[in-house]
């Protein structure tokens, strides 16, 4: 009995800590890309974009937005605000 509730506490922080992983690092990883740009192409050729997200500087309270796919073929950029 008490390896099995050993056990369920161990497997419950181990959860808790994975799931945290995934909902507070991308909100504190974003801040880190203020003031980039990201443009996805959809191959080798770098040619064809399909698609982008930018973080906007600071200055522009490190605004977020995205449209499109992702893949493996980027280019980032640095990003700058609209007057």
């Amino acid at each position: 009995m008490r390896r099995s509730f050993a056990a369920a506490l161990v497997v419950a922080v181990f959860a808790t800590a994975f799931t945290l992983g995934f909902v507070v690092a991308p909100q504190a990883d974003a801040m880190t890309k203020c003031g980039s740009q990201f443009k996805f192409y959809s191959d080798a050729t770098y040619t064809t974009q399909v698609g982008a997200m930018v973080w906007w500087p600071e200055s522009c309270a490190c605004y977020f937005h995205s449209w499109g796919s992702t893949t493996v073929y980027r280019v980032v950029d640095d990003a700058t605000c609209f007057d």
